[in-house]
């Protein structure tokens, strides 16, 4: 029974309201035609054998209105009026279950439509709170790799950011990636290859512990390009071999010497090849410095879509 009114209630309303108009002209049409229909009136001008009376007739009965100016004549036609007016009551009960139920259901997709706009609006908020911790992680990664990819008489404060923004080096601007950073904030004579690590590490981290809290899943596009770096991130890490010149010296300045004779285009060889590891450097950086660039529009396209500053 349940289901039989969880499916009554699921019709269109219209399909009831043409029943009962149908019911209504069906039983007007056997009134009229049927000599076994009669009606009689208590008034004298009332025309009993006109369609036009038989439908007044049916439409005041199946609306349980019943005016009484004109009343069934027989024992059929009462049987009729009975099950017309009975027929009336159901289809008019039906109608208004299934239109409360359209309602009910517009409502609750409205409710669930702004509830799911209100979700967004939070989990971007949550998201634009913690930018500032990616942004210093990015601050972090651009000027360090500055210093990885810029021979130390070419360096310059001022073309730092766009340097490595638009990948504008080569696989021979490695080539003082071991000498020191000169950079305070971080261990001041470590060589800039020491100290890229860690910090990139800590961008990655940060992502890692972002994508676990969800504060990524407002934007299903921008958390599959995280996976995906976050994934391609540890293929691509060759510091075993790229940290490994530190400890020797003289192979310190074969690595040197073979950077600086470094050409394009840049491909891992079949074979096991020293450069390849600062292949995979060199495209571990490009994979980062494409990721920061679409969080980066990401964020501005939130902030102008909130319009906030």
């Amino acid at each position: 029974m349940e289901k039989i009114l969880q499916y009554l209630g699921g019709l269109n309303p219209l399909v009831f309201a043409i029943f009962y108009f149908l019911g209504t002209f069906l039983a007007a049409f056997l009134i009229y035609y049927l000599p076994c229909f009669e009606l009689s009136s208590s008034l004298d001008k009332v025309e009993l054998t006109s369609f036009l009376t038989s439908l007044y007739f049916s439409f005041t009965t199946i609306t349980t209105l019943g005016y009484g100016d004109i009343t069934p004549a027989n024992q059929t036609t009462r049987f009729l009026v009975i099950a017309l007016a009975f027929n009336g009551i159901l289809l008019t009960g039906l109608f208004l279950n299934s239109l409360a139920y359209r309602v009910s259901l517009i409502t609750q997709k409205r409710d669930q439509i702004r509830f799911e706009e209100d979700q967004k609006k939070e989990e971007i908020r949550r998201f634009l709170n913690i930018t500032p911790i990616l942004f210093q992680n990015f601050r972090d990664f651009i000027s360090i790799t500055y210093c990885l990819v810029t021979p130390q008489d070419q360096r310059s404060p001022s073309t730092k950011v766009e340097k490595v923004m638009t990948l504008d080096f080569k696989l021979n601007d490695f080539r003082d990636m071991y000498k020191p950073s000169f950079l305070r904030k971080y261990s001041f004579y470590k060589s800039s290859i020491e100290v890229f690590y860690p910090i990139h590490d800590r961008l990655k981290q940060n992502l890692e512990d972002f994508l676990k809290l969800g504060y990524l899943s407002f934007d299903k596009d921008l958390m599959d390009k995280v996976i995906k770096f976050l994934a391609v991130f540890n293929d691509l890490d060759s510091r075993e071999h790229v940290l490994a010149p530190i400890a020797n010296r003289k192979e310190m300045e074969s690595v040197i010497s073979l950077l600086v004779s470094a050409e394009e285009p840049y491909k891992i060889t079949e074979i096991a090849n020293v450069k390849d590891a600062y292949i995979q450097l060199y495209s571990q950086i490009q994979l980062t410095v494409t990721l920061i660039k679409e969080i980066e529009e990401c964020v501005n396209d939130v902030k102008t879509k909130l319009k906030i500053s």
